[in-house]
């Protein structure tokens, strides 16, 4: 049985406690001590999240003893229904490290038959394959560009893919889904168990946002009303093997605090493909209390099941509103009483109240207290540490830009990284010292590259009162798929921060027709730092920025490359703009000659962004190449203010 690949390569660091919203307001707390956090959806009578409470609305119990809360934090992150159309199909060039929805989907190919379903007689895999992939893409349309999704299946390891904002990564894994069950059975249900314990011992120690796990399975795991006591050694077996592989299930959930939402795939076999969602449709007024049955993994970690058909649009919406508009609250955990014969060892019951009518509160049944790991008597930097989590540490906002290049006559490829590093400002000028790292990692979580740079930085106050530190560096990577981790330490907040993000190197010397990343350079610019010269000259000094003024100067470059062993031919570069409503607002065409590719064969095109005589909202920009029958594109997204 393997695990998850990230369990495999990243060691978990306990951290400390820190409250923020997805709206990156200043934390109403902060503390090193022992602290816990746990996260809250507060409903209406209609199921919608009441949003606007403060800390004085709540009271907080655990083993029915009254406990002060000392964080607070409101966190709303926007639906994706509010987005354009284009955004699920177009994937962001720059990531940053934001609270928004974390979502691991966990395809249980051990449970779900291969064929026979009882009561149902025989249904070909291919519907249940289909019926799993219908699922999840409701799922994946409605993920913003700041949400987070993983795969992992039971039994298959192809399905595998760790977190990241590719929505064509994630359904790449779904692809892969196959059912392997022939027919139910404790030995299915102990390794279906058994997968789930592993992903909530992953996601321990990442608790400052919600974490939910998508169970799609025909069965989750479920404690029994009493625990079977041990075994006495004098003819009574005690638990079974199923009972122990649940009973660790149990109290993995409870120790890191995930959600839970159960979906059913074998009654969702009459689920037909749904039409992509108008994002300009009014919200279904349907109210479905949907619930989870006692005693299951769902119900104990404040989560639902959904198992008809005619409910899962709305179970869908239901989830995505439940973790998009909830409340973080910690509190110091008093000494643990002795509430008497428990099998989940230190388990501690907790009930959230709200003082108004008519709300609902979701939340965990209850938790078991980490502990946490010694500390090491030679602890790594805290740039490195913000490296090796699962998730990216908030703490320092960051974000990261990844572009690939050719260099001639070598088999690698350059990837230029620029590391943006965001400060609130104080006075006319500061000035810190980061310490910055980059890291590749193959798909298989292998670390292949490092870089790392330790600059001093001069920080210019800004009206939005924060200054952009960006750093440029370098990474040689031959062609293929990679996760870019990004950390930065600053010296003057005393704080650090990590931000992910996946690209795909081409093979620029066999591709007929490629294209580099698109960099982008705008006017005023922020502080820019090349610790180290590239090996090669870009076009322009690339940014991070994506949001801009209408009075700010956007320029781009991108360059073309014609691989492999044809002839060079002329090549049209066409440049459109979407606005929101995916209505074009810009389109204009250039052929590049013979003559504009030199030995190099390749060329470089600028690219003039017309921001002045845009509205203010967000765009997509898309750059794309065509050469006879051949044709590539490269986007990104930007905003007007």
């Amino acid at each position: 049985m393997r695990s998850f690949t990230s369990l495999i390569l990243f060691t978990s660091f306990f951290v400390a406690c820190i409250l923020v919203s997805a709206q990156s307001q200043k934390p109403v707390f902060r503390a090193t001590t022992n602290i816990i956090q746990t996260d809250v959806t507060v409903l209406d009578k209609d199921n919608r999240p009441v949003r606007g409470l403060t800390i004085d609305d709540f009271e907080l119990y655990e083993d029915g003893e009254p406990i002060e809360i000392l964080g607070f934090a409101e966190v709303n992150i926007p639906d994706a229904d509010d987005a354009p159309a284009w955004l699920r199909e177009s994937t962001p060039d720059v990531r940053n490290a934001t609270n928004g929805r974390v979502m691991l989907f966990l395809l249980d190919d051990a449970q779900v038959p291969y064929m026979m379903t009882p009561g149902r007689g025989y249904v070909h895999p291919n519907e249940r394959i289909a019926a799993v992939k219908r699922i999840t893409e409701q799922f994946l349309n409605r993920l913003g560009p700041d949400d987070l999704g993983a795969v992992i299946c039971v039994y298959d390891k192809r399905c595998d893919q760790d977190f990241t904002s590719d929505r064509g990564r994630l359904r790449a894994a779904i692809g892969q889904f196959m059912p392997k069950s022939l027919v139910y059975g404790p030995t299915p249900q102990k390794l279906s168990a058994n997968m789930a314990e592993s992903i909530a011992r992953l996601l321990e120690g990442q608790a400052s946002r919600r974490r939910s796990l998508i169970y799609i399975s025909p069965r989750l795991p479920m404690r029994p009303a009493v625990w079977p006591p041990p075994g006495d050694g004098a003819g009574n077996p005690g638990m079974s093997l199923e009972d122990i592989q649940v009973l660790a299930t149990f109290k993995a959930a409870m120790r890191s605090g995930i959600t839970v939402y159960g979906v059913n795939p074998t009654s969702m076999l009459s689920l037909k493909d749904a039409p992509p969602d108008d994002p300009d449709a009014p919200e279904s007024d349907r109210v479905v209390k949907f619930m989870a049955p006692p005693r299951s993994l769902s119900a104990e970690t404040g989560g639902f099941n959904v198992s008809r058909p005619g409910d899962f649009a709305e179970g869908v919406t239901q989830i995505f509103r439940e973790t998009g508009s909830y409340y973080m609250l910690g509190y110091e955990p008093p000494e643990k009483k002795d509430t008497g014969y428990n099998m989940l060892g230190g388990f501690r019951e907790l009930e959230v109240r709200v003082k108004r009518e008519g709300l609902t509160v979701k939340g965990h049944r209850g938790y078991i207290e980490r502990t946490p790991p010694k500390a090491p008597k030679n602890p790594p930097a805290e740039s490195t540490s913000a490296l090796a989590g699962l998730l990216p540490k908030t703490d320092l906002p960051l974000r990261v830009a990844v572009s690939p290049f050719a260099v001639p006559g070598q088999p690698e490829a350059l990837v230029a990284i620029t590391v943006g590093i965001s400060e609130p400002v104080t006075g006319a000028q500061n000035r810190d010292y980061i310490d910055v790292q980059v890291r590749a990692f193959s798909k298989g979580g292998k670390e292949l590259v490092a870089t790392r740079n330790r600059v001093d930085a001069r920080l210019a106050a800004t009206r939005s009162g924060n200054s952009l530190t960006e750093v440029v560096s370098e990474l040689r990577l031959k062609p293929g798929a990679y996760q870019i981790r990004a950390s930065a330490f600053s010296e003057r907040m005393q704080t650090s921060g990590s931000v992910y993000t996946d690209i795909d190197v081409p093979d620029f010397s066999k591709t007929p027709l490629g294209l580099s990343g698109v960099l982008l350079m705008s006017f005023p610019k922020p502080e820019s730092v090349t610790p180290t010269p590239l090996s090669i000259d870009l076009p322009v000094v690339p940014t991070t920025e994506r949001e801009f003024t209408r009075t700010s100067l956007v320029r781009g470059s991108v360059r073309v490359y014609q691989g492999g062993g044809q002839s060079v031919t002329p090549v049209t570069i066409r440049t459109t703009i979407l606005d929101e409503k995916s209505k074009m607002v810009h389109d204009r065409s250039e052929v590049l000659a013979l003559d504009r590719f030199g030995a190099n064969r390749s060329s470089d095109v600028r690219i003039d962004v017309p921001i002045a005589t845009l509205s203010p909202g967000l765009y997509r920009l898309r750059v794309e190449a065509f050469a006879e029958s051949r044709q590539t594109y490269r986007d990104v997204h930007f905003t007007v203010k």
